[in-house]
């Protein structure tokens, strides 16, 4: 098999967004439950998913919602901003206070007079719904949407608006935190629901304000960017886990649960190829086409996985594809790892493609758990004893020289059989179960062997072989280079991610399918 060419481009156009499983945190869930009007800062870097994040949480309120924004860019963000999945029609009353803002005429001033009453009366009143201590603009959005007692105020940025009191009128005198003090005491006092978002990504007085505290901070996946969420603050809760990883791909804040469940993560569906005319082989799912690409005719690819990620989820993922090949009338070889049944296997094929398809088709390589293969599996099996005396393959170095035997004659004529099949075929091989099959052969497997393997099973025939393995197996060190894609399976605080080393990817969260996704076997969520 000759090193692959580059795979073609990513096929399939990007679903719609859906709104995932879990969108924040257990803990901040509970809060949200327990504080009925909560004051919530949330400080970042810029850039970093602070307004993505307080949409989110606005989103869980029932009442009207008012958005002040200081952001020299607010106007442009307005449209997303009304768009955002759990925001009713009507609910966001947007105020402009950025500089050229739609709501900014006379603002100066406004805000002046504002600020005199707010140092003059201070915390005099308890709770006062006339709000002098803001400018008209504000002060008429009050009190058109003051009378319901949830009403929910976000400040993006927290900073802008002290500023906006601070440098009206600057007067040395007055000192800051007393203007936030200020400000601060009065909307709490009010009773609503509050979001801070806070430019300054540091420890302040405002923190003993405010009932939480939410920090984003941008991490590491293996040299690819993260986000991740703390949470130095949250009165009355407990908190579970010290970082909570979350994306924006969707348009909105997903916070990333654990894994739980296993089996639920890769269903054993594949999806239809939207665009067949691209050439290459169909993965399956459109999520692996668009993050890695589809793979390259004769060519291989690498899936190999740490030794924390169950070994189910790669399996599964290239059982995936092998399916997706078996119902466009192509043929697959699949070589079993040790232990697993090769009945269980089939059943599961003969579940989705019919059983003169998978005879025709299918072929399994392995041994049988219980010394014996069943009737209805026999016919898709090669029989490692018929290969015994095969003593003629030896792997060789110089590239321009051949075995002159395959080590599985059985299993390469299937495959070169493939040259009038409507899709090229596909070979999927667990190491550990190569390893083994070799073994009962006579023979040690090798990375030079393994490569030679590779290549006879294609002889420029439409095929594509998949290897499946573990990171830190020598047997894989002449194939990494080689291979594409190569993925890579880990596990981070409990959550499973695929990257991709070739072509170099972002990292990616697998996350179960929803209804949703229709005939989606995985969701891979970009981890922007």
């Amino acid at each position: 098999m000759q090193a692959p060419a580059q795979a073609p481009a990513p096929a399939g156009a990007r679903r719609a967004p859906v709104e995932p499983p879990s969108t924040l945190p257990p803990e901040l869930e509970r809060f949200l439950r327990v504080l009925a009007s909560p004051s919530i800062l949330i400080r970042g870097p810029a850039g970093g998913g602070k307004t993505a994040l307080a949409l989110r949480l606005l989103s869980r309120a029932a009442a009207p919602t008012i958005w002040i924004t200081t952001r020299a860019a607010g106007a442009r963000n307005t449209p997303r901003l009304l768009t955002t999945p759990g925001l009713r029609t009507g609910q966001l009353r947007w105020i402009d206070l950025s500089v050229g803002g739609s709501d900014s005429d006379g603002l100066v001033p406004a805000v002046a007079a504002a600020r005199r009453a707010l140092l003059e009366r201070g915390h005099s009143a308890d709770r006062d719904d006339s709000a002098y201590w803001l400018p008209p603009v504000l002060r008429g959005a009050w009190a058109e949407l003051g009378n319901d007692p949830q009403l929910s105020v976000a400040i993006d940025s927290w900073e802008g608006l002290v500023d906006l009191y601070l440098d009206c009128e600057p007067d040395p005198a007055v000192p800051e935190g007393v203007v936030e003090r200020l400000l601060i005491g009065h909307l709490i006092r009010r009773g609503l629901r509050l979001v801070l978002v806070c430019e300054r990504n540091v420890e302040s007085s405002l923190d003993y304000e405010v009932d939480a505290v939410l920090q984003i901070a941008h991490g590491e996946l293996e040299e690819r960017g993260v986000r991740v969420l703390t949470m130095p603050k949250l009165r009355g809760v407990t908190r579970e886990e010290a970082v909570y990883p979350f994306t924006l791909e969707e348009g909105s804040f997903t916070y990333l649960p654990r894994t739980e469940r296993i089996g639920e993560y890769v269903r054993f569906r594949a999806q239809p190829d939207p665009r067949p005319e691209a050439g290459g082989v169909w993965p399956g799912s459109r999520d692996f086409a668009e993050a890695f690409g589809r793979l390259a005719v004769g060519g291989f690819s690498l899936l190999e996985r740490e030794d924390s990620v169950p070994s189910e989820i790669p399996r599964r993922v290239a059982t995936t594809m092998v399916l997706s090949t078996l119902k466009a009338g192509g043929r697959a070889l699949v070589v079993l790892p040790p232990g697993l049944s090769p009945e269980s296997v089939y059943e599961r094929f003969r579940a989705r493609v019919p059983t003169e398809r998978l005879e025709k088709s299918l072929r399994f390589l392995g041994v049988p758990v219980a010394g014996q293969f069943p009737t209805a599996v026999r016919p898709v099996m090669i029989s490692l004893e018929e290969t015994r005396s095969d003593v003629a393959f030896v792997p060789v170095s110089d590239e321009a020289e051949r075995p002159t035997a395959p080590l599985f004659p059985d299993a390469v004529e299937f495959l070169l059989g493939s040259i009038n099949d409507p899709v090229p075929a596909l070979a999927l091989l667990d190491l550990a179960g190569l390893a083994h099959a070799t073994a009962i052969v006579g023979r040690a497997l090798s990375p030079e062997l393994l490569i030679a393997t590779l290549r006879e099973s294609s002889r420029g025939n439409p095929v594509h072989g998949i290897v499946t393995g573990v990171v830190g197996e020598p047997l894989l060190d002449l194939l990494r280079p080689l291979a594409q894609p190569y993925v890579r399976w880990l596990t981070r605080r409990g959550r499973i991610f695929a990257l991709g080393y070739l072509p170099w990817t972002a990292a990616f969260a697998v996350l179960p399918p929803t209804e949703a996704d229709g005939e989606a076997p995985y969701r891979l969520l970009r981890m922007n």
